[in-house]
C-alpha cells in the first residue's frame, strides 16, 4: 500500500505539471466534444466562495477526509458572481491578480502506521497559468516534498528519511518520462516504481514528449438521497488506463471525485444521505 501512496503523488504531480505545459493543446482537441467548456467549469471552480469538504473512501470504508479551497479575493468574487447570475453591475468586474489553491487531508490505513498526511499549494496567475507549486506529502518516517516554478522551468524533490536525503532538481524538459525521474532519485522508491512506471510509458511510446490525456465536461443529473443536483461532470482519461471524474456545483464546489481502486472523495454535506 505504501508503495502505491508513493507511486499516486508522483503520477499526480508529473500529470498537474504536464497537463499545464499542455494545455491549449490538449483544450483545443477536446473543447468541440464537450456540452459544457472545460474552461467555465474551471473558472467556476477558482471562484468559488466555499471550501469543498470531503471525506476519502475506499470501497465504502472510510479513509480519511480532505479539503479544498480555491482563492481569489472576497471582493472579485461577489462581482463575478453578480456577474453570472445576471443582475446588474456598475463597476467593471475586476480581473484577480492571482488564484491560489490549497488542498490537504490525511488519510488512516491499517498498512502504515500513524496517518499519511498531504498538502498541495498552488499560485496561479491567471486561469490558464500557474507560477509555484508545492506537495508534501509525510507518512511513518518519511517526508516527500516538490516545488515547482514555472519562471526557473524547475522541479525540485526532496525526499526525508531518517537514514537518508535525497535532493534533486529538474528541468520541465526531463518531465516527458517519470521513470528518469524516479531512476534518478534512486534509493527504494525508485526501484520499487520504476518497473511500472516504464511499462506505462511503453504502452504510450508516443507520449514520451505528450500526455495522452482525453477529458470531457458536461452537464449531469446527480442524485444525492432523493433529491436530483444538475452538476457539471468532467471525466478524465490517463493513457486511456486510468480514469476518474469530478460533480461540481454550478457554484464551483466539489461535489464528488472518483478514483480509481475504488477510491472516492465526497463532500461531507452529502455522506450521510
Amino acid at each position: 500500500m505504501i508503495n502505491r501512496i508513493v507511486l499516486i503523488v508522483v503520477c499526480i504531480f508529473w500529470l498537474v505539471m504536464n497537463l499545464v505545459l499542455y494545455r491549449y493543446e490538449v483544450g483545443d482537441k477536446n473543447k468541440y466534444h464537450s456540452s459544457v467548456p472545460i474552461e467555465t467549469v474551471w473558472k467556476k471552480v477558482l471562484m468559488s466562495p466555499d471550501q469543498s469538504s470531503l471525506e476519502i473512501f475506499q470501497s465504502g470504508r472510510r479513509i480519511g477526509n480532505c479539503r479544498w479551497i480555491a482563492g481569489a479575493g472576497e471582493e472579485q468574487m461577489r462581482k463575478f458572481l453578480q456577474s453570472e447570475e445576471g443582475e446588474p453591475t456598475k463597476n467593471v468586474i475586476e480581473k484577480p491578480n492571482f488564484y491560489t489553491i490549497d488542498f490537504d487531508g490525511s488519510l488512516a490505513i491499517k498498512e502504515v502506521k500513524g496517518n499519511i498526511r498531504f498538502y498541495f499549494f498552488a499560485v496561479l496567475p491567471d486561469e490558464k497559468s500557474w507560477s509555484n507549486v508545492n506537495v508534501r506529502v509525510s507518512f511513518e518516517k518519511m517526508n516527500i516534498i516538490v516545488n515547482a516554478s514555472s519562471s526557473n522551468e524547475t522541479v525540485s524533490i526532496r525526499i526525508e528519511t531518517p537514514d537518508n536525503l535525497i535532493s534533486r532538481r529538474f528541468t520541465f524538459a526531463e518531465l516527458s518520462n517519470p521513470a528518469n525521474i524516479l531512476q534518478s532519485v534512486g534509493g527504494p522508491i525508485g526501484l520499487l516504481f520504476l518497473p511500472e512506471l516504464t511499462s506505462i510509458t511503453k504502452t504510450n511510446a508516443s507520449a514520451t514528449s505528450k500526455i495522452n490525456l482525453d477529458y470531457k465536461s458536461y452537464y449531469h443529473n446527480m442524485t444525492v438521497g432523493t433529491t436530483t443536483l444538475w452538476v457539471y461532470r468532467v471525466e478524465v482519461s490517463l493513457f486511456k488506463r486510468f480514469t476518474a471524474a469530478i460533480n461540481i456545483s454550478k457554484a464551483g464546489e466539489i461535489l464528488k471525485v472518483e478514483l480509481p481502486n475504488n477510491i472516492e472523495l465526497i463532500n461531507e454535506a452529502f455522506v450521510n444521505l
